[in-house]
């Protein structure tokens, strides 16, 4: 992880653990989920969906299904780097930078008829994610 919500949350409480400004207004939905059930996902698919030449490709959302807004994710954060203080400022702007989706919302019901799902939702990926950061 490079960027996102959650590497620059955890960066700035790293430099600050007082204060977290959270650009927009903190109540942008995201979807998130680890690499690794991404990876099953991809495999899971590769290996159970038949392909032909009627039909040479498929397409699937993968992900949790599940969404949080922003500031339950800033909250996990706080939480898993143990800083129980630190105060949150909301920028209070509808958009939290340019090009930010405010709502990321897929469907993942087709995979789920193939037979995979994500083994974690959402909160639980953003916490293993935070941990390993």
């Amino acid at each position: 992880m490079t960027h996102g919500v959650i590497v620059d949350f955890i960066k700035r409480l790293k430099d600050n653990p007082e204060k977290l400004l959270i650009y927009g207004n903190g109540e942008q939905e995201k979807n998130y989920f680890l690499v690794e059930e991404c990876i099953e996902g991809m495999a899971h698919a590769f290996n159970k969906i038949k392909l032909n030449k009627d039909k040479p490709c498929d397409i699937f959302n993968l992900g949790t299904g599940t969404i949080s807004k922003v500031m339950d994710i800033a909250k996990i954060v706080r939480d898993e780097m143990s800083l129980p203080d630190t105060i949150f400022e909301i920028e209070g702007k509808d958009q939290a930078w340019p090009g930010d989706q405010p709502k990321v919302h897929i469907s993942v019901e087709k995979i789920k008829k193939y037979g995979w799902s994500a083994r974690l939702n959402l909160d639980q990926a953003v916490r293993a994610a935070v941990k390993r950061m």
